[in-house]
């Protein structure tokens, strides 16, 4: 796989607050990610339905607790999250 694009990626985790749990922002980094797109099945699997914004990210490494990916300068949803031998997949939309 080759990792030549970047994304930003926000971690959060849940502390106790007032009125119950509460997300905090932890830290923001900037990690190198490979782009490939979603296979039909995939698709229709995932959304019920073609859509042709959506792709997969794979990150170097095991990532936890991930709340945001902004790439290419747009803030991307976040859809699902799989881990595949030492690297972390990610379908956004």
């Amino acid at each position: 796989m080759i990792y030549n694009h970047r994304c930003k990626i926000t971690f959060s985790k849940k502390v106790p607050g007032y009125l119950g749990e509460e997300e905090v922002k932890t830290e923001t980094k900037v990690l190198p990610c490979g782009k490939s797109l979603l296979s039909e099945s995939e698709q229709l699997s995932f959304f019920g339905k073609y859509t042709k914004t959506a792709f997969k990210l794979h990150l170097q490494g095991m990532w936890e607790g991930i709340s945001e990916i902004e790439y290419e300068g747009v803030r991307r949803n976040l859809f699902d999250l799989k881990h595949h031998r030492n690297s972390t997949v990610v379908i956004v939309s």
